[in-house]
């Protein structure tokens, strides 16, 4: 398990990055893009 990550001062667990993985990879899929491709998008889009 990850130590010491948290969002807004609540510990990440395990669970949420599989379920955010599977998410991400599904999205990927979808969008016949990679994981990177859009990790990039939306940190690009988070920047604006």
């Amino acid at each position: 398990m990850s130590t010491g990550e948290s969002i807004n001062g609540t510990p990440v667990t395990e669970d949420q990055i599989t379920a955010w993985a599977t998410a991400l990879h599904a999205a990927a899929e979808r969008e016949h893009k990679t994981r990177s491709e859009l990790i990039r998008a939306a940190l690009a889009h988070y920047a604006a």
